[in-house]
């Protein structure tokens, strides 16, 4: 939802103004860097630090559906509280310009850079922020600027070791596999993403535990398809294929039940000569089955 919203301290009654797109997020982020006494305005920390969590209101003044009349709606009440109260919270009294072009000092960006060191999310702060984004859907256009954004964007060995060690161990269900699969299916790779792939693992070493896991699931699958082989063989030859004759020479094919044989000795496609069995072909180089021939 978004509008413009007031935090009313019960006590004294002083106010502060504010407008977001997001009104809810907003407020956790008011909350969230006031108790932490890390907020930007110095008086509205000063004040809830005296006054207690307990003091402090949150409450919407108006819900705004067009985001560009966003600022003067804040505008607006921003002039209406200067004239009711003497000494708001609000320090900028222009809402259209009160952050405009204000970048922070080297100073400022250190100071905040320290103090998010050593932050982590609580359990209960994560499973919040998880049930918050599930079934989430980001449109085409976010999608575009999220890539666009990070295109260029090297990551730290660091990093690289975080990820990896984060990854470890990792067990994907079933269904999880299936949707990579399904997503996967038909991508085509450019030259340039094959170029990079095949630098990137130039050189790669596998480690005798990784070797050891694809020699036996080579040899599963070497097995599995040993099996296959057989399988397919032992159906083939239990079926007999019918009787053939050449359209030109009149030559007669008796049934038989060795057709892979038999196209040897004829040079004759295996896979044609099955298709013309099985009605998918009406020939193949002059050979058709003995029945349509008569």
């Amino acid at each position: 939802m978004m509008g413009v919203y007031e935090i009313i301290n019960i006590e004294n009654g002083r106010s502060y103004v504010g407008s977001a797109v997001n009104i809810k997020r907003r407020w956790w982020t008011h909350v969230n860097n006031l108790r932490k006494g890390k907020h930007d305005n110095e008086h509205l920390q000063r004040a809830w630090d005296k006054y207690g969590e307990g003091a402090f209101s949150f409450c919407l003044l108006e819900e705004v559906s067009d985001k560009n009349s966003l600022p003067k709606r804040e505008q607006y009440y921003l002039d209406a509280l200067f004239e009711a109260q003497e000494e708001p919270y609000n320090i900028a009294k222009d809402a259209v310009s009160s952050m405009l072009g204000l970048r922070a000092s080297e100073e400022t960006k250190r100071k905040r850079s320290e103090s998010r060191k050593g932050f982590r999310h609580t359990e209960e702060s994560k499973r919040k922020m998880s049930l918050a984004l599930t079934g989430r859907k980001l449109s085409h256009e976010h999608i575009e600027k999220m890539r666009m954004a990070r295109r260029g964007n090297k990551l730290s060995e660091e990093q690289r070791r975080k990820l990896s060690a984060s990854l470890k161990g990792r067990n994907f269900t079933d269904e999880h596999r299936r949707k990579l699969s399904l997503a996967a299916r038909g991508k085509v790779k450019s030259d340039e993403h094959r170029k990079k792939l095949s630098i990137a693992l130039k050189g790669r070493r596998l480690s005798e535990e990784m070797r050891h896991k694809l020699s036996a699931i080579r040899k599963e699958m070497g097995d599995i398809a040993s099996m296959q082989c057989i399988a397919a063989a032992v159906e083939v030859l239990s079926k007999p294929y019918p009787a053939f004759i050449h359209q030109i020479t009149g030559e007669i094919i008796p049934t038989g039940y060795n057709l892979c044989k038999l196209c040897r000795e004829k040079g004759l496609l295996q896979s044609s000569m099955c298709a013309v069995k099985n009605g998918r072909r009406h020939h193949h180089r002059g050979w058709t089955l003995l029945k349509d021939g008569m």
